[in-house]
């Protein structure tokens, strides 16, 4: 039985579904996975596939450099899996180590940082060359492909996993709501509308609040009934309550946590989201809510799934306020391209499911697993 071992440097809660799942699909095609990480805040029973050996942080020239001491735990792996981050040492030795071993060594992430203000700069220009070097690539989705190809890496070596969290879970939680709930939540924030708009996620810079607010001002003018749901908290928190107390139709509703979320969602008829985004698209996908975005720099790999008019709206690079906020009044006030917004939600929902992520990742695996040195 080959034998795979994943390294990350943390294991985030909505990452341990894929894990448990990739697990069980490697068992069925006698394929033994390990996943190894530093860090993971959470309930370690029924997971016998993962192992916990915290990090160590070393600083050189104020750069902070992180070595994951687990040599003892990958010796007898064929493939090891590894996250593309310059900070990780573990990588380059690995790297170094396959002149005199054949473990085949892959790589896993976006290709480049896009949240980067110096796309062109020292940290990039190494991320570039080090990323040409393994047996394989996981992308996380086309975007990232697009990247390596250009970069001059192999087609044929590179698996798009096309990066999820479980949708499947979210829309069965979402059809249990009941329409009692969503009566109760609508008179808790005073909303007697069909027109609402919701944006959900961290309240800082990036994320166009401002912008938002403005935008949407613009479109109480042509739809007079027009709600604004706010949710989250963050640095632009204090300016986000103001404007509530100033208007009555800015609802802002501070952080919800998990499934809480899925009624603020089912409540709203578009998901406004003008700053950069990243997995938030796949939860507009799974609640059927028509996402409106921006083209911009700086967007998760994840923007990628969006198809302008078929599953949402990605409004032009550079548009003002007044731009956005036509094509929020277009989309609320045109039924038929409301409706067709709706239905490429849950047919994308269907196509990036963690399901998928999971096929496309143990396939992959095998792909490396069986390729020629």
């Amino acid at each position: 039985m080959d034998k795979v071992s994943i390294i990350c440097k943390s294991i985030e809660h909505y990452r341990v579904d894929f894990f448990a799942r990739l697990y069980q699909t490697l068992q069925d095609k006698q394929v033994c996975l390990q996943v190894i990480t530093g860090e993971y805040q959470g309930d370690t029973e029924d997971m016998p596939w993962l192992i916990i050996i915290p990090n160590k942080s070393i600083s050189i020239i104020g750069r902070e450099l992180i070595w994951q001491p687990c040599l003892e735990h990958i010796k007898d792996s064929d493939l090891v899996i590894v996250e593309q981050a310059n900070k990780l040492i573990l990588n380059y030795y690995l790297l170094a180590l396959r002149a005199f071993t054949k473990k085949k060594l892959a790589f896993w992430g976006h290709g480049r940082n896009f949240q980067s203000e110096k796309e062109f700069g020292l940290e990039e220009k190494i991320k570039s060359m080090v990323s040409r070097l393994p047996d394989w690539w996981f992308g996380y989705t086309r975007r990232s492909l697009d990247l390596l190809v250009r970069l001059g890496y192999p087609k044929d070596k590179i698996t798009i996993v096309n990066n999820s969290i479980d949708t499947s879970r979210m829309k069965s939680k979402y059809s249990k709501i009941k329409d009692e709930e969503m009566v109760g939540l609508a008179q808790s924030l005073g909303i007697n509308s069909k027109n609402i708009g919701i944006y959900i996620g961290a309240l800082y810079k990036a994320k166009k609040i401002g912008f938002l607010i403005e935008a949407c001002m613009q479109v109480k003018k042509q739809i007079s009934d027009f709600e604004l749901i706010i949710v989250g908290s963050g640095e632009d928190e204090g300016y986000v309550q103001d404007m509530s107390t100033k208007y009555s139709w800015i609802h802002y509703a501070g952080p919800v946590y998990g499934d809480e979320k899925l009624l603020y969602l089912k409540l709203a008829k578009v998901y406004l989201l003008p700053g950069v985004i990243g997995l938030a698209i796949l939860d507009a996908f799974a609640t059927e809510t028509p996402p409106i975005l921006i083209a911009q720099k700086g967007h998760g790999p994840e923007i990628s799934y969006m198809q302008s008019g078929e599953n949402g709206v990605l409004v032009e690079e550079n548009s003002t306020s007044g731009q956005y906020a036509d094509k929020l009044v277009q989309v609320l006030n045109d039924d038929p391209i409301y409706n067709k917004l709706v239905g490429g939600c849950c047919v994308s929902s269907q196509e990036y499911s963690l399901e998928k992520m999971v096929d496309n990742f143990a396939g992959g695996i095998c792909l490396a697993l069986d390729s020629q040195e």
